[in-house]
């Protein structure tokens, strides 16, 4: 219930103030030599506690009113407290043994011994008492009028002498915490006070319960390592020695599910993850934090806890069997502390229990026995009779398979095979009977031949190559009279074709092929339903896009220079015949140049056409030569000859080497110059050919080059320049390659 607190200063006279307890911890500032009356029965009081500078006074009600600085140093007179009953109108004094002052940083709490000194009623009525009277009162000890009270118990019952209590409660327990909830046990009814941050005051305080049990949950979790420090204070206001602990909020590591066993059907032992297995109860197996509580989680539901052993491994072994169909297991370890680890990698298994249907055998003489099974399975073939598979073969994507009994078996005897899946279900069994007069042998592998039959390029392919025929003819020779070949494009059957007595056959793909690249292969079956082996495959590119219509510079006939789609064959109408008198090929820059024997006569129509390498061809590009025309000279190369990279520079390319050597054409007998950003650097002379080279004597400087070249003929007449070749030189070697250390996580 709510109390009267009346302080009366004694620096200011007889002016007080009045202040109101409720329940719970009341502090009020008290200064020194101040006088304190508590209107409530000195009988409630439950016990005086020094805590740090202050007073602490509990009552019967459990609240709680804190004298801030009582204590304090700074003047030898004391601070009076009375209790004043305001039913009765009583008045007690409350006498402390100890008064000695403290500093201001003081944070230990000791129990105060008390006695309950009765005063005169008038005195209350009276408005209070002197100071010089309450300071004077220890004297009524002596006079038998004092009630004494140890370690906090006092009571104002006429004379009555109550029984002190100065017995400290036990050390409370405090239990291992990851900081979310702190709990721990002490005596029954005793304020728990904690030290959140090892600084020594009290952060927060719960009361333990009739079984001594008490928890407290922070406002937020204490980080981890944080000292956490408890007490325990009784009603008299006795303190337990501090029992202590460092939260720990640290997660196990990862866990790991190392593997699964399968210890059911024919097939046992590791399933790795990602295979099969017939067992519904395989065994996980795994390693965590020593200890830890592993929960097991399948598809993402926990299906089951286990724990860790002391060296930290674990397995778990389903006690319900397991659906069909595929399992992601995964594994979340968690510490004594409730820390959870995050989960472990999947693992994952399928569950199939329903065997495979039952192989189908052809007819078989005894030397090759085959037929079909579910794909992937494992074929047994049991030769002997004893219902042991004396032989094996792997289905294929197809489901075929085939196995070579050696020695051959007998006519008439009894072959019989099963096929065991992945997961190792065993399927029945499947049964054919030996006839020798069997044909079992498969026919020869097809060795077929593409043909190119359309556009201006022709002939047989190579595998690789590329053509513009989009349905080239397929044929071949030497295969067997009767059978049947089949042709693929990659999985796609294009179609198939009879050979004929003579042992030849052919086929014309039907629809086109898309352009693009092809993967063809053969095989042959014969009339006993023997099929070959696949023969190697044949790739060719079917291109029919044209390439782009070349460019051809005007001419003075003593040579042709111009530009086309890189690696492209330039065909040559020189005589305006329609037929090609010479071919060239663009380089990687897409420059061409042509050089005729002869010089081409003045007004002689020159036609160029662009070839790629599948045979399609261009739209044509024509120029007239113009016997006055100067040769405009081209820069056809620039040519690196240090290591580690040598050989043509392509325009815009890099170079190490600094005195790289440049080529290129011009009109026969002209001098040309070699231009450096337009400054020139040196000269050379073109042959009859008009071929010319320059290598720099001076070496250049890294950075960016950019060559041109203009030309001076033997009649004087000027030229150029002509078309950048930019190159970079970079002679600079990079810096020494260094290692980072990897970070372990532990």
């Amino acid at each position: 219930m709510d109390k009267r607190v009346e302080i009366t200063s004694k620096v200011k006279g007889s002016a007080s103030k009045t202040l109101h307890a409720g329940d719970g911890v009341t502090s009020i500032a008290v200064e020194q030599g101040a006088a304190v009356r508590i209107d409530v029965a000195a009988g409630t009081v439950t016990g005086m506690v020094r805590d740090g500078d202050d007073l602490v006074i509990s009552f019967a009600d459990g609240s709680v009113v804190r004298l801030d600085g009582y204590f304090a140093c700074g003047t030898s007179e004391a601070t009076p407290v009375t209790f004043a009953d305001p039913l009765t109108g009583d008045q007690w004094l409350a006498h402390l043994a100890d008064l000695t002052c403290v500093a201001p940083a003081e944070t230990s709490s000791s129990p105060v011994d008390f006695t309950m000194v009765p005063l005169e009623s008038s005195s209350a009525v009276a408005g209070g008492l002197s100071s010089g009277l309450l300071i004077g009162l220890g004297g009524l000890a002596a006079a038998g009028a004092i009630v004494a009270v140890s370690s906090g118990g006092g009571h104002n019952g006429g004379g009555s002498t109550p029984s002190g209590d100065t017995t400290p409660p036990a050390t409370p327990t405090i239990a291992p915490s990851n900081g979310s909830v702190l709990d721990g046990t002490a005596e029954p009814g005793a304020t728990v006070r904690l030290d959140l941050n090892g600084d020594g005051t009290v952060d927060a305080s719960v009361t333990a319960d009739t079984s001594g049990h008490w928890s407290y949950t922070p406002p937020s979790p204490l980080a981890d390592g944080t000292s956490v420090t408890a007490t325990a204070v009784d009603a008299a206001g006795n303190v337990s020695p501090p029992a202590s602990t460092v939260t720990d909020s640290l997660a196990p590591p990862q866990p790991f599910i190392n593997d699964a066993m399968d210890n059911a059907g024919t097939i046992q032992g590791i399933v790795v993850s990602g295979g099969f297995t017939d067992d519904a109860t395989p065994t996980l197996e795994g390693v965590t934090e020593a200890g830890a509580s592993v929960g097991i989680y399948d598809n993402g539901t926990l299906i089951a806890t286990v724990t860790a052993a002391a060296n930290g491994s674990w397995s778990y072994t389903p006690g319900t069997p397991l659906g069909e169909g595929e399992h992601a297991f995964t594994v979340v370890a968690t510490d004594a502390l409730g820390n959870a680890s995050t989960a472990s990698a999947p693992y994952t298994l399928t569950v199939d229990l329903t065997p495979p249907a039952a192989p189908v055998l052809a007819e078989t003489d005894g030397t090759t026995i085959a037929g079909t099974a579910e794909a992937g399975a494992l074929v047994g073939v049991d030769v002997d009779g004893d219902g042991v598979a004396d032989l094996f073969a792997t289905a294929a994507d197809d489901g075929s398979w085939t196995v070579t009994a050696d020695p051959a078996l007998a006519d008439g005897a009894a072959v019989s095979a099963t096929a065991t899946d992945a997961a190792g279900n065993v399927s029945a069994a499947a049964a054919a009977i030996v006839d020798q007069s069997l044909d079992t042998t498969p026919p020869p592998v097809p060795m077929p031949v593409v043909t190119d039959d359309q556009g201006m390029v022709q002939g047989a392919l190579a595998s690789g190559d590329a053509t513009d025929d989009a349905a080239p003819m397929l044929s071949g020779t030497g295969a067997e009279a009767g059978a049947t070949i089949s042709i693929y494009d990659g999985t796609q059957v294009l179609g198939t074709a009879l050979v004929q007595p003579d042992g030849t056959w052919s086929f014309e793909v039907s629809p086109p092929l898309e352009d693009g690249p092809h993967s063809l292969t053969f095989t042959a079956t014969d009339s006993a339903g023997n099929v070959s082996a696949s023969s190697s495959a044949f790739d060719l590119v079917v291109d029919t896009q044209a390439p782009d219509s070349p460019f051809i510079d005007p001419t003075n006939g003593s040579g042709l220079v111009g530009t086309a789609q890189a690696g492209v064959f330039v065909d040559i109408d020189i005589d305006g015949d329609g037929s090609v008198d010479a071919t060239v090929q663009a380089d990687a820059n897409g420059r061409w140049s042509y050089i005729p024997a002869q010089t081409i006569p003045d007004d002689t129509v020159v036609e160029v056409t662009a070839r790629d390498a599948a045979g399609n061809v261009s739209s044509p590009a024509s120029t007239v030569v113009d016997a006055n025309y100067p040769v405009v000279p081209i820069i056809n190369a620039v040519s690196d000859d240090v290591a580690a990279g040598t050989g043509q520079i392509v325009a815009g390319g890099m170079s190490n080497d600094p005195t790289p050597t440049l080529s290129g054409i011009a009109a026969a007998g002209a001098t040309v110059t070699v231009l450096d950003n337009g400054t020139a650097i040196g000269t050379a002379m073109a042959n009859a050919g008009g071929a010319w080279t320059f290598t720099p004597t001076v070496a250049l400087t890294e950075g960016n080059h950019s060559f041109t070249v203009t030309a001076l003929d033997p009649y004087g007449v000027g030229s150029g320049p002509s078309s950048a070749y930019p190159v970079t030189f970079d002679y600079t070697a990079p810096a020494a390659p260094f290692s980072i250390p990897r970070m372990v996580q532990r």
